[in-house]
């Protein structure tokens, strides 16, 4: 139920900040008419996962021509639980994690090279986030008359608001697709973390 939410809130603040963008971008031009590609000089979107760092995301990015843009991201980021009661680990076949899910809204500044492939990028905004913290507790069964004891895992939900921060080197390799390598960041009260993250990005990734 929570996920389905979540993509319905990203896809909407994707359309809404694309359109205030664009708007922005229009009447900032005294005497010229609205242009929904009036100046947008990249439009992409991106998905990836971390290197190093537990995280998995995905992105969509405009920048105008004077290399200055915005960021809408959904990432989750999953770090082992502390609190596994010792001995249990074993049972715990899907990852015992403590987790992290963030849309972010980044301020984007793209830092062009000599070479069409290449360039770098800063990326630092507000994030909006759900904390779930594993918790556990040992329970006892029976079978026939032989005691069973499992661990029993669920969560406790908080919601919070962060500091995201990204630096990147991109690969536009080909106009429609390329890569970039990310350092991301995101400082917040319950869980930050830092990860080395790839992502694809596909769109109109170059001129």
């Amino acid at each position: 139920m929570l996920k389905p939410l979540i993509m319905k809130i990203f896809k909407k603040i994707c359309c809404t900040a694309f359109f205030v963008l664009e708007i922005g971008i229009a009447y900032s031009q005294p005497d010229v008419k609205i242009d929904s590609t009036q100046n947008l000089k990249l439009m992409y979107y991106g998905a990836g996962g971390s290197i190093i760092g537990g995280s998995l995301g995905m992105s969509f990015t405009t920048v105008r021509s004077n290399n200055s843009g915005v960021c809408i991201s959904f990432e989750s980021n999953y770090q082992k639980a502390e609190n596994i009661p010792h001995g249990r680990e074993w049972e715990l076949i899907t990852g015992p994690n403590d987790k992290i899910h963030a849309i972010s809204l980044r301020m984007v500044k793209e830092l062009p090279t000599n070479s069409n492939k290449v360039r770098f990028g800063f990326e630092t905004g507000p994030s909006f986030m759900l904390y779930k913290k594993a918790k556990f507790r040992i329970q006892e069964s029976y079978f026939l008359w032989f005691p069973i004891t499992y661990t029993n895992k669920s969560y406790d939900q908080k919601y919070t608001v962060g500091l995201s921060f990204k630096a990147k080197i991109e690969f536009p390799v080909l106009p429609f697709a390329g890569t970039e390598v990310t350092l991301n960041a995101n400082l917040n009260g319950y869980q930050s973390y830092l990860s080395l993250d790839l992502y694809l990005t596909l769109g109109r990734v170059r001129n």
